[in-house]
């Protein structure tokens, strides 16, 4: 019996060691430091959730994420989950920054994509499945031309073609990391952002492209102004293609982001995420061509040495309009140039105008944009003011309760997505009253800041304290929206004087919570209520009129 006991004990362990223990068995797989990454090896495709035991978003999370393993077990997918409070390492290697976070792996802890759509075990499992299924780098024919490949290319602002040599041997690494390559840089579907394509190719076809490069070798064309539209690589190291992953991503991800770089919805990945304390974004709102072009000639020379700026043009449309209000500007302001830094938090940044700095006195020149940013660079600038007052659990007494004035206030947690989205229609807000005497708008971050006499459930919460009233404020309904026109109806509506009477109970009938309802649409996207959202300066809440709310734990 002890001898049975012993060869089953070390059949398991072997199992372990061999990686067949991480395989698709319809059950979720719990994994940790030691064996995160022979379990992702071990497997084709890998969905991992990273939690927080105390997280409540995770906990609601325990049985779609069950069934999703359920679901995928046929198609050969792992599903596991780490504990990312006991593997802080980890977490912080797969960049983790917010619970739950859903990562999928394709063979290899350096080749992942994060999930970010509903999370029901159908939606999830059907997901996998489409990256299951995908051809991800696509055969470019068999009688290539610099004219084909640049057609096909022109779908979209940034492509990849390997060119291959014909030998199965010599290509068969390149082919690998395209592939990788193809599945880390789209997101929702293969080619959706970044199409990746093949060619067998020769050197003539590499020179009809204004390359030498031998190969097999890598092109990437793209449609940047005033920029180069082709450019070569081939891999510096010994190995060559084999292990080539890693630098190929490094000079592919560099060579996707333009010196001067477009506002638009599917560009604001390279300039409102990642954005560290004392960095910043020089913004151009118009569309003045020799301005523009000036500003490029800037963005270059600057970027060799000044690599805490990032460099946008906002041609006037919707999404520059949305961008240019997190910095309290309307389109009547355009053209204007400004330089957001980045502080510790949003309370910490700081808005400087080139037409409101002795630089501008001029006009908007490339020549004055070039002294602004060195006088920025020189701390010799004079901030704008924030319109929205802040307080504290200390001064709140003195200019709330004790305030002759109505008085709205936003209680927020500097992580909440949903206080990031409403905090440019907000300072709009505060710069509407501005000149008015009789209301004050104020906010106050209550992860420092509490109060016995006001209680807070969810982020944001608003409270009006009406003059006269104060020890019953006016909640701002779970429903009502958040953009400046709504915000300035509410206050009018109830302040002395305002609206008031039966419609604004008949209001408050319709804005009762609807607990029971489960999804919201925002924009043209669709969120799950319980969805996490955190660690970006605004995107996409930015650019809607966000509705779901955060329950504070």
């Amino acid at each position: 019996m002890q001898l049975l006991c012993l060869v089953i004990v070390v059949a398991a362990a072997a199992s372990v060691a061999d990686g067949s223990a991480w395989t698709a068995d319809g059950k979720v797989h719990d994994l940790s430091s030691g064996s995160f990454e022979k379990a992702v090896r071990s497997n084709q495709l890998s969905f991992v959730e990273f939690f927080a035991p105390w997280c409540g978003h995770c906990k609601k999370l325990v049985p779609e994420w069950e069934r999703t393993a359920e679901l995928s077990a046929d198609l050969g997918v792992l599903v596991a989950k780490v504990d990312a409070t006991a593997e802080k390492s980890l977490a912080q290697e797969q960049e983790v920054q917010s619970f739950p976070t859903l990562k999928l792996y394709r063979g290899s802890p350096k080749v992942s994509k994060n999930y970010n759509g509903a999370r029901t075990a159908d939606k999830m499992a059907e997901w996998v499945k489409v990256w299951h299924d995908a051809q991800l780098v696509e055969r470019l024919g068999s009688a290539p031309t610099a004219s084909s490949i640049k057609s096909w290319a022109s779908a979209k602002p940034f492509a990849i073609v390997g060119f291959l040599s014909g030998s199965e041997a010599a290509d068969a690494s390149l082919r690998q990391v395209l592939e990788d390559l193809s599945f880390a840089l789209n997101p929702q579907s293969p080619g959706g952002e970044v199409p990746v394509g093949e060619v067998v190719a020769d050197e003539a076809l590499v020179a009809e492209l204004g390359g030498d490069s031998k190969l097999p070798c890598v092109v990437v064309i793209r449609d940047f102004d005033y920029e180069e539209k082709v450019l070569f690589y081939q891999p510096t190291g010994k190995g060559g293609w084999k292990g080539g992953y890693d630098s190929l991503l490094k000079w592919v991800k560099e060579k996707r982001v333009p010196a001067l770089i477009p506002a638009k919805e599917d560009t604001q990945q390279f300039f409102l995420h990642d954005i560290d304390p004392k960095n910043g974004l020089v913004m151009y709102f118009g569309d003045e061509q020799v301005l523009r072009q000036g500003m490029h000639g800037l963005a270059v020379k600057f970027l060799k040495t000044e690599k805490r700026l990032k460099w946008v043009h906002a041609s006037p449309n919707d999404f520059s309009e949305n961008l240019a209000k997190s910095v309290s500007l309307t389109k009547t302001d355009f053209p204007e140039v400004v330089l957001w830094e980045f502080g510790e938090t949003e309370d910490d940044d700081k808005v400087y105008r080139l037409s409101q700095q002795p630089a501008g006195a001029a006009g908007l020149t490339a020549s004055a944009l070039e002294d602004f940013v060195k006088s920025w660079q020189a701390d010799e600038l004079d901030a704008e003011k924030d319109p929205v007052q802040s307080v504290t659990s200390e001064s709140f007494q003195e200019v709330v309760l004790d305030s002759n004035k109505d008085v709205l206030v936003e209680f927020y947690a500097p992580w909440c997505g949903q206080c990031k989205a409403l905090a440019p229609e907000y300072k709009q807000l505060a710069a509407h009253y501005a000149s008015d005497s009789g209301v004050t708008i104020v906010k106050m971050d209550s992860t420092k800041h509490k109060l016995d006499s006001v209680e807070v459930k969810s982020y944001p919460t608003l409270k009006l304290f009406l003059k006269g009233k104060k020890d019953a404020p006016v909640d701002l309904g779970f429903k009502a929206g958040r953009d400046k026109k709504s915000l300035v109806d509410f206050i009018e509506e109830h302040r002395a004087g305002g609206k008031g009477g039966s419609k604004k109970e008949e209001k408050e009938k319709k804005s009762k919570d609807k607990k029971s309802q489960k999804k919201e649409k925002v924009g043209k996207k669709e969120y799950e209520p319980w969805g996490y959202y955190c660690g970006c300066r605004p995107s996409y809440f930015l650019l809607c009129n966000a509705h779901t709310w955060f329950y504070a734990s």
